[in-house]
């Protein structure tokens, strides 16, 4: 009985977070579809972290440390998770393991400038309980000012990419490839248009590649207005991201618009749709989009869902 009581204990160790150099305990359960920020009690940390704010980063928050060894552990459960993070010019290598075997030995962290939202995107899995944990290399790729390695958030759902037929396009969209985006490709537009991915959660994240040319896209969610995204960036990024969460449970519609409008640093006014990650994607191949049914401007429905 006392050994059972010790491993109970154990289980609801408390989280202790501040600003200074410490080890970092939290509680450690499994997880389902969502987004569990850098704060959140499922996010296991061990080693010495620290904390700061950022209005760039989801929920405006991070925990960082450049200490090697240091680790942060999600236990999840299903067939992707990515992991999310700021690069900078201080930022070194992350090492990404599942299930205790190294998936991304070196993840560079290392920009000139501030990039939030940064996704390391890990999909293919076993539907089944999976843990994701990020180690401290305490290397960098010698540009670097130091090796700090950042924690955002986690993310737990499914990608949608940009080619997808989830993904629904009108007027001037190019299809095209890269490296750097996930699964290869992205779409983007320089002229009056905007994509529309319809899906099912409390969360959705968006997806882009940014650049030197890039512009602000206009974001709504089931019609009313999320403000609007400045895609760029010094140097071309891909799978930089925002995500919106504490959506209401059901369907949702988010669609991202071309403002023609850019930051004074950019040589133009592109934007960019590179995938979408959420629980659940309302699409069927059988039901053409005008056959969703809308309330009030939201997508309430699926009419004849079936083959």
């Amino acid at each position: 009985m006392r050994s059972l009581s010790l491993a109970i204990q154990r289980l609801r160790s408390v989280s202790f977070l501040f600003n200074g150099k410490t080890d970092i305990l939290a509680a450690s359960a499994q997880v389902g579809p969502g987004v569990y920020d850098d704060r959140d009690t499922h996010v296991v940390y061990i080693g010495t972290w620290g904390q700061a704010s950022s209005s760039g980063e989801y929920d405006g928050t991070r925990t960082y440390s450049n200490t090697n060894g240091s680790t942060v552990s999600l236990t999840f459960t299903g067939t992707q998770v990515s992991y999310l993070y700021s690069l900078y010019s201080n930022r070194g290598y992350a090492q990404v393991s599942i299930d205790g075997s190294v998936v991304t030995p070196q993840l560079d962290a290392y920009a000139t400038a501030w990039v939030y939202q940064k996704l390391a995107t890990y999909s293919g899995l076993s539907n089944s309980t999976h843990t994701i944990t990020i180690a401290v290399t305490g290397k960098n790729d010698g540009q670097a000012s130091d090796v700090y390695v950042s924690v955002d958030a986690f993310i737990v759902g499914t990608s949608f990419n940009d080619n997808n037929p989830t993904v629904t396009y009108r007027s001037g969209w190019t299809a095209a490839t890269g490296s750097i985006d996930w699964d290869g490709d992205v779409h983007y537009t320089d002229s009056a248009g905007s994509a529309t991915f319809v899906f099912a959660g409390s969360f959705v994240t968006y997806a882009y590649s940014s650049n030197p040319n890039r512009g602000y896209a206009g974001i709504t969610i089931d019609g009313v207005s999320e403000g609007t995204i400045d895609e760029y960036t010094s140097s071309a990024e891909g799978q930089v991201s925002k995500t919106f969460s504490g959506l209401s449970s059901g369907i949702h519609t988010i669609t991202v618009s071309w403002t023609g409008q850019q930051d004074g640093s950019s040589s133009g006014a592109y934007i960019a749709v590179d995938a979408f990650i959420a629980a659940e994607s309302l699409y069927s191949p059988n039901v053409p989009a005008q056959e969703y049914i809308r309330f009030g401007g939201k997508v309430i429905a699926i009419e004849n869902a079936g083959p």
